[in-house]
């Protein structure tokens, strides 16, 4: 397809572990089409949060060529997950009475603007929208310009998070020479892949537990309406086996998904953490320290979702689990148990070619932000195959 044009949209996914890219070709008609996707190791992010801008640009620039090279195009702008601690999902509500006859479109930006500054704060900027609705003398319309009434009411879920980590984050994306299109909530995210418009609608938590975080959200009546974040992931339970076994972090993320929550009888050899030598432990500790841990981030999801929301009998679609702790041998059952309530694994509907099946889970985030970004808009951008010198620069200047 050297020299044609196509229409693509390119979520990149920002994670403490990795940074993934996934082109999605829109040019199909109804159906789109996954055309590459690109993998970095992530430097220089903690917990979300930029903490070597350098690094973090170098990481970025090698994904990107990856999935430059995978899909055949030059990649200028993207949509961009942003996760971290602090971020909120309001329920803002604001009311406009119609001055005229009908609704002008200056009254109409003005009462958004409202809306907007309802929630906004010095220190918290808006990520996104969800769910904007309109009421003329409280029935629903479309498009209430120019709309006869008394009163405007305009409903929305807006999602905000702290304002400098994530224009920090977007210069580095500046920086790597691509323009952020939008961010979108991860969670918000990811369940463009691996939830159906089914759970969405009746209830269901989607959590991504990653490297760092546990991410959650709360959907239903197709709505994201609740999100959280929670500062422990998959590397908290790597470091307690670590610190618990006196083994190094390799030997224990390997015992991590080697054994995941499965009884282990007996005892299991470990490499010291000197790197010289074994040393045997019980095969119960093993078990105890990943479920005390696991148990720890489920604990959150039911404190903080479903007893506070009070979610119990609203919860038709259960929990769906994705991230690399998803994984683990066991994990669906100590849930189902923990919570009482369907658990299952979420899996990309959308796999990219070429993956090894037990790494496709992370790519998930960014192709769930390429389906988000078709939806948004028709046409995302024009960009012309087989434009090498774009390609070859950023192979070559990414450092």
């Amino acid at each position: 397809m050297a020299g044609t044009e196509t229409n693509v949209v390119v979520g990149m996914d920002i994670g403490t572990s990795g940074i993934t890219v996934a082109v999605i070709n829109t040019g199909f008609g109804a159906r789109q089409e996954l055309t590459g996707v690109g993998f970095s190791p992530s430097i220089g992010i903690e917990n979300g949060v930029v903490t070597r801008p350098h690094e973090v640009v170098g990481s970025i620039k090698r994904a990107l060529a990856d999935a430059e090279l995978a899909a055949g195009v030059e990649i200028k702008k993207v949509f961009v997950n942003y996760d971290m601690p602090g971020m909120a999902v309001h329920k803002a509500v604001v009311r406009h009475d119609i001055v005229k006859h009908g609704l002008s479109l200056r009254e109409l930006n003005e009462t958004s603007q409202k809306l907007y500054k309802s929630v906004r704060n010095d220190n918290h900027s808006i990520v996104q929208t969800i769910g904007m609705r309109y009421y003329i003398d409280n029935e629903p319309v479309l498009r209430p310009e120019k709309c006869k009434g008394r009163q405007l009411e305009i409903h929305a879920y807006i999602v905000t998070a702290p304002a400098a980590p994530m224009e920090q984050l977007r210069q580095c994306c500046e920086d790597s020479g691509i323009k952020v299109q939008q961010f979108v909530a991860g969670s918000l995210a990811a369940s463009e892949t691996v939830l159906d418009a089914v759970e969405r609608e009746l209830g269901v938590i989607s959590v991504d537990i990653g490297s760092g975080l546990t991410n959650a959200a709360y959907f239903n009546h197709g709505i994201m309406k609740n999100l959280d974040i929670f500062p422990v992931g998959a590397d908290h339970v790597i470091s307690d086996l670590a610190i618990g076994l006196h083994t190094s972090l390799d030997a224990a993320r390997a015992t991590l998904m080697f054994n995941g929550l499965r009884a282990i009888e007996g005892h299991i050899k470990l490499t010291n953490i000197t790197g010289q030598g074994e040393h045997s432990v019980p095969g119960d500790l093993v078990n105890r320290i990943i479920r005390s841990r696991i148990e720890e981030i489920f604990g959150f999801i039911k404190e903080y979702f479903i007893e506070n929301l009070k979610l119990d009998a609203s919860l038709p679609g259960g929990i769906v689990l994705t991230g690399g702790c998803s994984l683990i041998d066991g994990i669906t059952v100590l849930g189902e148990s923990f919570f009482g309530m369907p658990v299952r694994v979420g899996t990309p509907r959308m796999v990219p070619p070429n993956i090894p099946e037990d790494e496709a889970y992370r790519y998930a985030g960014a192709i769930g932000l390429g389906f988000w970004g078709a939806r948004q808009i028709k046409t995302y951008s024009r960009i012309r195959h087989g434009t090498g010198g774009g390609i070859f620069n950023r192979l070559t200047k990414w450092r």
